[in-house]
């Protein structure tokens, strides 16, 4: 069973920020639901969507393939920090 639905947490981070996310769904698909009649979509995306831990070059290699140059890494609730991308 899941512990939690995620209808509106995708949609946190780009509505405040007014930036894109890039790996920004919820990490665990078991965990957290993302039902098709209410995730505006998101339910679709594969796990390639979803956070994961991965290194700055990692990172870097998936934003800039996506046109960015920079990107902010959310650790936590109160621990973000700027990647930027050469």
């Amino acid at each position: 069973m899941y512990d939690k639905i995620c209808t509106t947490q995708p949609f946190f981070v780009p509505a405040l920020a007014a930036r894109p996310l890039v790996h920004g769904l919820p990490p665990s698909r078991e965990e957290c639901l993302l039902p098709v009649e209410t995730a505006g979509g998101y339910f679709s995306y594969d796990d390639s969507s979803r956070s994961t831990a991965m290194s700055d070059a990692e990172l870097c290699a998936n934003v800039r393939r996506l046109g960015f140059a920079t990107a902010l890494v959310l650790e936590g609730v109160d621990d973000s920090r700027k990647v930027t991308c050469r």
